[in-house]
């Protein structure tokens, strides 16, 4: 019998987050649910057994929790800095998959971000050495997910069978998984989030 591969989802309450933990649910992968929004966290673990009882998920308010236990771990609009990031997961992402998701309406995104000469990915990349880091740069908006719309949704890594596990995982999640090659391409992803963001959001 086959094992069911354990996905992390740190900032599941967003709205990307939202739309993965429900599509996943319902396709047979145990889900790890993470937010420092508790409320929020609990209501869409209610929503998701409300719709398939029978779903594998459990929720943590702590990222080293759901990273020690996970296969794959995806982080939904980071927030902090790279290190922040890094220094909470590295111990327990050693091998695996780090999904470094973002979205037009992250917040944490500064001139400072965007003036860099490296993407946020390559960066959390040297930080977790042992890592596979996929980059995905969503171009979904919020009526989007409330329509369901299947948007599409641009990958690089420098780990081609990252890139397929990953490509996978975001078409089963209602997503179109567009591969866009390396990281080197991610900091043009991160400059094209604000033109993004004036089409689907002014």
């Amino acid at each position: 019998m086959k094992t069911k591969e354990t996905i992390a989802v740190i900032g599941a309450t967003a709205n990307a987050g939202y739309q993965i933990c429900r599509n996943l649910s319902v396709n047979g992968y145990r889900l790890l649910l993470m937010s420092q929004e508790t409320e929020k966290l609990t209501s869409l673990k209610d929503e998701i057994l409300s719709i398939r009882p029978e779903a594998d998920i459990d929720i943590s308010e702590c990222e080293k929790t759901v990273s020690w236990e996970s296969d794959i771990i995806i982080l939904v609009n980071p927030n902090d800095s790279e290190k922040d990031i890094a220094d909470k997961i590295e111990q327990f992402a050693t091998g695996k998959i780090v999904v470094s998701l973002t979205t037009p309406l992250q917040h944490h995104q500064t001139k400072s971000d965007l003036s860099s000469s490296t993407s946020f990915a390559e960066r959390l990349q040297k930080r977790l050495p042992y890592s596979k880091i996929v980059a995905a740069s969503n171009t979904a908006s919020s009526s989007d997910f409330i329509t369901n719309t299947r948007s599409d949704m641009f990958i690089a890594s420098n780990n081609g069978n990252s890139l397929e596990i990953v490509s996978k995982i975001l078409d089963t999640a209602g997503f179109n998984p567009v591969i866009v090659g390396d990281l080197s391409v991610c900091k043009t992803l991160e400059f094209m989030q604000p033109i993004l963001q004036n089409r689907k959001f002014k």
